[in-house]
């Protein structure tokens, strides 16, 4: 028990703090991964505002990543074109792997898998330069054929190529694909009411030797005639 003479004494319960260590030149959260100057190989998984806001403070194209996987839950990105524009801006010339990845509620999920995300067009800022990128995988932003356009002029070695919105994709789109990436070994193409037997006909023509994996997501205008002459 309590000695007598300790009870009279006024005593307060005071929160246990975990050692505070200083870390030169670090941020918080996300950003102070990279005061690792060998870091070449980051995922980041649970990305949300409050990490992209650590980001802010730092120079453009400063985080010299060759492979940088992010993903995080819709409820907690508010803007996934603008998170995409930051994580962007802020990796160097020297990446060659990109994905980023936004997850939906299950709840939500009927609601927002069949609605038209915004229309994103060329950003050159953001891509140019990029020619030592080899892997682009994104599952919510979706670009229209100028997007793609500028996509394939700036990373032109591309060989694996994973988009999952492709609602503003007309049979032009293809054609960039086709005639900037000599390298391309894997496509995905969804489904969009602009994609014809058109686009079917350049990558069976022009595509087909360089294409390895095809994932394919039929449009309306696809006749079955065209998807047969594929294999």
């Amino acid at each position: 028990g309590i000695h007598s003479a300790a009870k009279s004494k006024h005593r307060i319960l005071a929160p246990l703090q975990p050692p505070l260590v200083d870390v030169p030149r670090a941020q918080p959260l996300l950003s102070n991964c990279f005061c690792l100057q060998a870091l070449v190989r980051l995922q980041f998984d649970f990305l949300s505002d409050d990490a992209l806001v650590c980001l802010a403070g730092l120079a453009d194209r400063c985080l010299q990543l060759r492979v940088a996987t992010f993903s995080g839950m819709k409820q907690q990105l508010e803007d996934p074109e603008e998170a995409l524009a930051v994580l962007l801006a802020k990796l160097g010339d020297n990446l060659e792997e990109f994905v980023f990845r936004v997850d939906i509620e299950t709840d939500m999920r009927p609601f927002l898998q069949s609605a038209w995300h915004p229309r994103l067009g060329a950003l050159p800022n953001l891509w140019r330069g990029r020619e030592a990128l080899r892997r682009l995988e994104l599952n919510w932003n979706a670009f229209d054929d100028d997007g793609l356009a500028c996509i394939t002029e700036c990373c032109p070695r591309l060989e694996v190529l994973l988009l999952d919105r492709a609602e503003y994709w007309s049979d032009l789109a293809l054609e960039h694909i086709v005639a900037n990436l000599p390298c391309i070994r894997r496509l995905r193409i969804r489904s969009s009411t602009m994609l014809s037997d058109r686009a079917l006909h350049l990558l069976g023509e022009e595509a087909a030797p360089r294409i390895t994996c095809l994932e394919l997501q039929a449009s309306f205008m696809m006749s079955t005639y065209m998807i047969d002459q594929l294999w």
